[in-house]
């Protein structure tokens, strides 16, 4: 099976794109991830698109991309690691074979994978708790001006409830 991603280029682009993620870690690792986040436990395309701002680490000063990041209490190493396999199988990523270790050998598993434009897959025991298993999802990196608007809304907001809290005190 394979699960096209489509462009990815605009902020809404990205936040279906993350919804196909979600969908697939449903089917291969379980219905219950715990978004990682201080004011919410699920995601949503609504949640990301008020809560979570782009994020500005891509290499060219004026891109952005989307970032998901998941926590699976409970999950088998094993059984992570098999299903970020035929994950990043199914949306035509490649595996990073020199970074990627099952963990078999009592070592900390991590299984990591890119796509087009830098997108990136990543599926973890999280350091430090061998019982959480953390999902990492990143969208291509795009100057689309959407992706500024956005960060504009999130300036304008912090403004202002920075405003309120001056005005409060």
């Amino acid at each position: 099976m394979s699960v096209d991603l489509g462009a990815g280029e605009s902020r809404q682009e990205q936040i279906s794109e993350i919804e196909v993620i979600v969908g697939l870690l449903g089917q291969h690792m379980g219905e219950d991830p715990v978004l990682r986040d201080d004011s919410a436990n699920e995601w949503t395309p609504e949640y990301h698109e008020e809560n979570r701002r782009p994020t500005a680490d891509c290499s060219d000063d004026n891109s952005y991309r989307n970032r998901v990041i998941f926590d699976y209490p409970g999950l088998d190493s094993q059984e992570a690691y098999a299903a970020a396999e035929r994950i990043s199988g199914e949306i035509g990523f490649t595996a990073n074979d020199d970074l990627n270790d099952d963990g078999s050998a009592g070592s900390r598993m991590i299984f990591g994978a890119r796509g087009e434009g830098g997108r990136s897959l990543v599926v973890r025991e999280k350091s430090g708790d061998s019982g959480l298993i953390e999902v990492v999802y990143n969208t291509r990196c795009s100057t689309h001006e959407s992706h500024d608007e956005a960060m504009e809304k999130f300036r304008e907001q912090a403004r202002e409830e920075r405003r309120r809290e001056r005005e409060g005190s």
